[in-house]
């Protein structure tokens, strides 16, 4: 069967039911995917909350990829980051959360030495 033949609407009802990193996942696996990820976002909706996570600067010295670990059920993901003049980590350990408004919220919590 070919999944990126689905209706758009169809996706999008999977989509919403994800949470923020399945949600990133889900919009690489192809263009029809990405389409009703990009979609669902333009149209105000949300990942599905779940608890914080801990954002560690990816794999020793790798600035531009970004391990996420959620601390209920020891889950990780490495997402890579956005592209810019300066890296996007600079040795720091973050805590992110989603909500229902917004997508992620980040703060500085502590500074690894």
């Amino acid at each position: 069967m070919d999944w990126s033949g689905l209706p758009l609407d169809v996706l999008i009802e999977f989509v919403i039911r994800l949470t923020v990193a399945d949600w990133l996942s889900f919009g690489a696996v192809c263009t029809a995917w990405k389409q009703a990820a990009e979609t669902a976002s333009k149209s105000g909706l949300r990942p599905k909350h779940e608890p914080p996570w801990l954002m560690l600067a990816g794999g020793g010295t790798d600035l531009a990829v970004a391990d996420f670990i959620s601390l209920p059920d020891g889950r990780c993901r490495s997402i890579a980051l956005p592209k810019g003049p300066e890296p996007a980590i600079q040795k720091r350990a973050w805590f992110g959360s989603a909500n229902g408004k917004k997508q992620r919220k980040i703060s500085k919590v502590l500074k690894i030495i």
